[in-house]
């Protein structure tokens, strides 16, 4: 318990190695304090389970002391201080306006060599990428042309003001989109009605105003326009901007595809499976864009599923088992080789290779409880696919017996509880008589909480 609570814990837990390296570098050279040191190598050492007691940690820095938990907490605060401290300065350095925020800072102590420096590195940045067009570092470019126009004291010659007012105008309405699908997504969560201000009142114009030639920009608003009238023309036509541009990780991309995974997904739900294809093909592009992963280069479990399943329901069956084995030291540390065994027994089953899933799933034993009941639902597949009823019939109580020690778990709890149910009716089924099957059939149809329910459909028709 003291584990799950503990702020830097919780804090490091989500490291990777590299940011390990980072962060035992960075408390070297700002601190002497040993202790603190020393703890730090401790949970390094411990990492990712930190199976540790607060007792023994404290044994392993002051052997030869009494326990102290006052003296204890006061060092997990000033290591969570320091790793802080070590999170801020590498999101500083990582900052994508950092040679905007250079060159502000050189021309305000004019020094003129070094601003003109991150100046032209601005530019070239902004050339080299203009598919993903900086906003904001165009903006800034325009007006430092201004800025140079207006100190030469003449007015015959135009300051540039035309282009500062375009450029601004940009940059507003980039916000402003991104802002209006963001709450055109949660309105449809949440069902909270947004008042998105005049963006509404404007829609003629900006479509006079924005051409294809400012690609990110066009982008933006065709994701706009599908997002709030979920009008086909609009996502085939940024599906085509996909296709044909190379589209970079920020936040304007991460946008573009959200909303259109989720567009997709809403198609499916409304059952147009055309659009099975149309997200396997946003995925690959986010894919390529290196959208799907976080800033350490590695891949949500959750993320790497989605797209998988994508790929088995369109029987791409090499492409998927490439894409596993390419991902493997994509997925977070922890839990690793439980989510990659269990991806590889996905496709294995899919393939009708029931044999091979079930070996990689006996390789696992999941401590992760979404890992756990995942894994057990797919094994119990397998054994009914190979008429294991037996080993099926025992698996099914031992998985009871799991979600009873975690009934906790919300509707995760139910859905698979209902599942164990109705896979247990369904191989009794057999030997009902048909006015007694026909109602089994009819009750299942009817359940809402239930997982699993369109397998179940299927082998029970």
């Amino acid at each position: 318990m003291f584990i799950k609570n503990n702020k830097i814990f919780r804090t490091l837990s989500t490291f990777s190695r590299k940011e390990w390296l980072g962060l035992m570098t960075y408390c070297n050279e700002k601190t002497h304090h040993k202790a603190l040191l020393s703890l730090l190598s401790i949970l390094e050492k411990s990492f990712p389970s930190f199976e540790l007691s607060k007792i023994t940690i404290h044994g392993l820095l002051f052997p030869e002391s009494t326990y102290d938990d006052l003296k204890l907490r006061q060092l997990f605060h000033r290591l969570q201080k320091i790793t802080e401290d070590y999170l801020i300065q590498q999101h500083a350095q990582n900052d994508a306006n950092k040679d905007l925020l250079l060159a502000k800072h050189f021309k305000s102590k004019n020094l003129e060599k070094q601003h003109r420096f991150f100046q032209d590195k601005l530019l070239k940045k902004q050339l080299a990428n203009i598919q993903i067009q900086d906003f904001k570092t165009a903006y800034y470019l325009e007006t430092e042309k201004m800025d140079v126009l207006e100190a030469k004291m003449d007015r015959s010659i135009e300051p540039n003001l035309q282009n500062v007012h375009f450029t601004l105008d940009k940059l507003y309405l980039a916000e402003k989109i991104k802002l209006a699908c963001s709450a055109i997504n949660y309105s449809r969560i949440n069902k909270h009605e947004y008042d998105l201000g005049f963006i509404e009142d404007i829609e003629e114009k900006i479509q006079k105003y924005i051409t294809p030639s400012d690609i990110s920009l066009f982008a933006l608003y065709q994701t706009y326009l599908f997002t709030r009238y979920d009008k086909e023309e609009h996502f085939d036509d940024l599906q085509r901007i996909l296709q044909e541009n190379e589209f970079k990780k920020n936040d304007v991309s991460d946008i573009i595809f959200t909303m259109s995974i989720n567009y997709c997904i809403r198609k499916i739900n409304a059952l147009k499976p055309i659009y099975f294809e149309k997200l396997f093909r946003v995925y690959k592009a986010q894919l390529t864009a290196g959208c799907s992963y976080d800033d350490h280069g590695q891949i949500s479990p959750v993320t790497i599923r989605n797209i998988l399943t994508v790929a088995l329901r369109l029987k791409e069956y090499e492409w998927s088992e490439h894409f596993v084995n390419s991902h493997h030291d994509k997925l977070p540390i922890l839990h690793r080789e439980d989510n990659y065994n269990y991806l590889m027994a996905r496709i294995h089953y899919v393939k009708h290779e029931y044999k091979q899933s079930m070996r990689l799933l006996a390789q696992s034993e999941p401590t992760d409880f979404l890992n756990n009941i995942t894994s057990r639902v797919l094994l119990s597949k397998c054994y009914y696919e190979t008429d294991e009823y037996d080993l099926l019939d025992n698996s099914l109580e031992n998985f009871r017996i799991y979600l009873l020690r975690h009934k906790n778990k919300g509707y995760h709890f139910i859905f698979h509880v209902n599942f164990i149910k109705y896979l247990k009716q369904i191989v009794k089924a057999k030997y009902l008589t048909k006015t007694r099957r026909t109602s089994f059939l009819e009750k299942l149809k009817s359940e809402t909480q239930i997982a699993e329910k369109a397998w179940l459909l299927e082998i029970s028709s």
